[in-house]
């Protein structure tokens, strides 16, 4: 009999069919690397900063190249945790800290890239105190900045049109670092973060036009912070990230501004990891980065996130008859209604959201595949099924 398990552990494939819509993309030069920063200019996007330095990267993802590009100004050692965004036809990169010789210099600065000429120039500094792990995100030509001090909630946005910083309604949440945020229509969204000992859940929506914050339901799982977020043809994106700095996640979901809930629709395809870097060209993002979970260290993964019409893990569906045996279960878990010769993906979460094993599998003409579940602690567990095109949850009893 067939039996593929991995409890605990990793055992993540880089493999992709039509179904999906992840892609795998070369590895940029360089080693793996955390808190980096990523904007987009037309048909690339450009890399660079975290704690791997100074250094800047163009990818051209039709050609699947990259191309060293002029450094990161303003920084001895490396900006690390900073800020980039683009506006029209520029990037933009700034704040964060320079780990210059150990020790660690605030950055305040702001510098706008020319594609064209691939040279900087140096823009208004921003006005107020700063530390690592502000989020930003863009509308109507501005960006609005603010999350990134554990003490002071302050918001700002900054016009380049002017080149001027405006104090802007203070986020009005506890202070903490390093949120997710992102723009979709008229609106920005800001949601999560941390503080040196807890990580938060909470989500609000701004209005520019009233200058004003609307706290929104909050995000259905475990509060987190140094995810990403993006929005793409009117929905936005939330994956990876940490809780309380010691539990990462797989889970990708979607939020809908019209019914004003998130879903998850999608699992991440690599190693779970914290500190990650994403940016958006046309309906593709790219994500890649960060810090893996254990002594995997930085990574240097990247991949191409396209969101289909339907999910990529599938339609959800509550009406397959896929199902589990023994229920209770006490080691072996058996999987009765799968297709044959069809590749599923299995994925397991307790309550709180956290992640418990991983697997791919075939299946076989006649066998149910078993899972091990010996390692798992009694209780009520979520398990996800998908073969591409359908999604399936069970809940399942471990005693």
């Amino acid at each position: 009999m067939w039996k593929c398990w991995l409890l605990i552990g990793l055992c993540i494939l880089a493999k992709t069919s039509g179904a999906q819509s992840w892609g795998s993309i070369p590895y940029p030069p360089g080693t793996g690397n955390d808190g980096a920063l990523a904007f987009s200019i037309a048909e690339k996007f450009y890399y660079g900063g975290g704690k791997s330095g100074k250094e800047l990267y163009e990818y051209y993802p039709r050609e699947r190249t990259w191309t060293k590009k002029f450094d990161l100004p303003g920084v001895m050692t490396n900006r690390l945790n900073g800020i980039g965004f683009s506006i029209g036809m520029k990037g933009y990169v700034g704040l964060g800290l320079d780990t210059v010789l150990g020790s660690c210099d605030r950055k305040k600065d702001l510098w706008e890239y020319d594609a064209v000429l691939d040279s900087w120039s140096r823009k208004a500094d921003f006005p107020d105190v700063t530390i690592e792990g502000n989020g930003v995100f863009v509308l109507n030509g501005k960006a609005y900045i603010g999350g990134g001090d554990f003490v002071n909630p302050s918001f700002y946005q900054y016009d380049p049109a002017s080149d001027k910083w405006t104090k802007k309604e203070d986020i009005p949440a506890a202070p903490r670092g390093f949120p997710a945020m992102f723009s979709i229509g008229s609106y920005g969204y800001w949601m999560g973060g941390e503080t040196l000992d807890s990580s938060f859940n909470d989500f609000y929506r701004y209005d520019p036009s009233t200058n004003a914050w609307t706290a929104l339901p909050v995000f259905p799982g475990l509060g987190r912070a140094k995810g990403v977020a993006f929005a793409i043809k009117g929905k936005g994106y939330l994956m990876l990230g940490e809780h309380k700095h010691d539990q990462y996640f797989y889970q990708v979901f979607s939020y809908d501004t019209s019914m004003r809930t998130w879903s998850q629709i999608e699992f991440f395809p690599s190693q779970i990891r914290t500190g990650a870097v994403a940016t958006v060209i046309g309906d593709t993002a790219y994500i890649g980065t960060g810090t893996g979970i254990g002594d995997t260290g930085e990574l240097r993964d990247w991949w191409s996130f396209t969101p289909p019409k339907a999910s990529a893990m599938g339609t959800e569906s509550e009406s397959s008859n896929i199902s589990f045996y023994p229920q209770p279960a006490q080691r072996e878990l058996h999987l009765r209604g799968l297709r044959s010769y069809c590749e599923y993906k299995i994925r397991i979460f307790d309550q709180l959201g956290r992640a418990h094993g991983y697997t791919e599998v075939m299946t076989e003409l006649g066998v149910d595949p078993m899972l091990d579940i010996s390692r798992l602690t009694p209780g009520v567990y979520m398990v996800m099924i998908s073969n591409g095109t359908e999604l399936i949850k069970r809940s399942v009893v471990k005693e």
